[in-house]
């Protein structure tokens, strides 16, 4: 059995983020100064940075280019971030989530599994976000929010967010007439 390969590896570090002078001065503001960060080549061109805390870019992450991942944050495997996003510190994210294009996760939030975040999300400080749920693009979640379901496209969540179920109509259901019971095929079903 052969050992795979990693798909990041470090090709330098800095201890200043003054040095990064190629980044627009709203990443540099998104990386802790305080922090030694380290840089990683993505498999679709380019770089991405992680904060030299972050103890594993777990196998099979996809991470595109520009993409910086703050101090104490905690990846799960299977998640896709998307070019130009920022993950803040302490945030969680978990297995199977993807995250578009130019997101900001602030710092201290936590995404569960199986997550969709569309392209130029918002999501600020302390901000909890159920399994499955989804963010539409240009959605804005402020601070210390829950959300469980789907945000639409340019959402502004200001209060903790539950999706409703869809009521189901009586029409939206089949019966199976008695003389053709059993039989049990789709051919026996009739709607009411």
């Amino acid at each position: 059995m052969s050992k795979q390969k990693t798909i990041s590896y470090v090709v330098d570090s800095v201890d200043n983020v003054e040095d990064l002078i190629h980044l627009p001065e709203e990443v540099k503001e998104a990386m802790v100064s305080e922090v030694k960060y380290k840089r990683y080549e993505s498999k679709y061109g380019g770089t991405y940075w992680a904060a030299e805390d972050v103890k594993k870019i777990p196998r099979g992450a996809e991470i595109h280019k520009d993409v910086i991942i703050g101090p104490e944050v905690e990846l799960s495997t299977g998640i896709e971030i998307g070019e130009g996003s920022i993950i803040g510190k302490g945030s969680k994210i978990g297995k199977n989530t993807v995250i578009g294009k130019n997101v900001r996760i602030d710092k201290d939030c936590e995404i569960g599994e199986e997550v969709v975040i569309a392209d130029s999300v918002q999501i600020d400080n302390e901000v909890t976000i159920a399994n499955k749920s989804g963010i539409g693009t240009g959605a804005h979640i402020f601070d210390s929010i829950s959300v469980d379901g789907v945000v639409e496209n340019g959402g502004k969540v200001e209060e903790d967010y539950q999706a409703k179920e869809p009521e189901q109509e009586e029409d939206d259901f089949y019966t199976i007439e008695p003389e053709q019971e059993e039989y049990y095929s789709v051919m026996s079903m009739k709607r009411k």
